[in-house]
């Protein structure tokens, strides 16, 4: 198990191959490109074979996508708080609580 931070917050915990970010939408995600971000150095520090998985347990969904999917198609952007690359929502896979499994 691996702890990501940025500045003594937490960002996500690589457990396996699988790297889980708790969000909340209405904060996180950004409508512009209708898209979820991760900081640039993060991503690229996971392997190909890892999954994103994000969660939001306000409105009980989850979403994920492999970290090569992410490098692939997600475009970067810098808002001065260091570059993040964003992936528009339309790639991941999305789970609500109407739902048994995600994969």
């Amino acid at each position: 198990m691996k702890n990501f931070t940025y500045k003594g917050k937490s960002i996500g915990t690589l457990k396996g191959n699988n790297f889980y970010k708790s969000v909340d939408k209405n904060k996180h995600f950004m409508k512009m490109y209708n898209a979820w971000g991760i900081d640039k150095n993060v991503l690229y520090q996971l392997k190909n074979s890892v999954n994103l998985i994000y969660t939001d347990k306000n409105i009980k969904t989850v979403w994920a996508i492999p970290s090569k999917i992410w490098k692939e198609k997600g475009m970067e952007k810098d808002w001065n708080c260091g570059v993040q690359v964003f992936l528009e929502e339309k790639y991941f896979w999305k789970k609500d609580e109407s739902q048994s499994t995600l994969f």
